[in-house]
């Protein structure tokens, strides 16, 4: 127990450090985005214990690709409160990292509960809304993209009521090492 406690503590300072921004920038290789997501998972899973599970499918060259620091955590934090907590048993998301043509595809994808038709239209119809609403999360996450990317980003909901929710977002990729790490060109 001492030792789970040590190591919740150290992912907890690694969490603040790196939204406290120091050291890092708007735009960030997506290996730090990702061991940034596997500190707040694991806090998860400890708290969750065995109704969570997380399952990573990253390819080896994404590491390096430049993403927007905080685009994950949103998304993984609606699994969990949306999806998966309120599932009897729990449940899993996977977070699948891929290139797709010219474009860094990230899929967040939980096996909760899904949401009825209605109620992801209403999500898709108000994410680029300048009205208040209740999806503030993924609408300024999806907002925050079309600025970044000028458009050529696709953001992408889908779900089905017990089946769970999918998150797709393609990103145009930007490699580390690039002069250029503006996006959207």
């Amino acid at each position: 127990q001492v030792f789970v406690v040590c190591d919740i503590c150290g992912k907890l300072g690694e969490i603040f450090r790196y939204s406290l921004g120091k050291d890092y920038g708007e735009m960030v290789p997506l290996e730090q985005e990702m061991k940034h997501i596997k500190n707040y998972m694991f806090i998860q899973e400890i708290r969750h214990g065995n109704r969570l599970q997380v399952f990573y499918n990253i390819d080896v060259d994404a590491a390096h690709v430049y993403i927007p620091r905080f685009i994950l955590q949103p998304i993984v934090e609606n699994s969990i409160y949306h999806g998966i907590e309120r599932k009897k048993g729990g449940g899993t998301i996977q977070i699948r990292i891929s290139f797709l043509d010219e474009f860094c595809c990230i899929k967040v994808a939980d096996d909760g509960i899904g949401m009825e038709t209605e109620q992801l239209e209403e999500i898709k119809k108000q994410l680029y809304s300048d009205e208040v609403c209740q999806y503030f999360a993924v609408r300024n996450l999806a907002k925050q993209l079309r600025i970044l990317y000028k458009g050529k980003e696709r953001f992408r909901i889908d779900s089905k009521i017990g089946e769970g929710t999918c998150v797709t977002i393609l990103l145009p990729v930007t490699m580390e090492g690039e002069d250029d790490k503006t996006v959207g060109g």
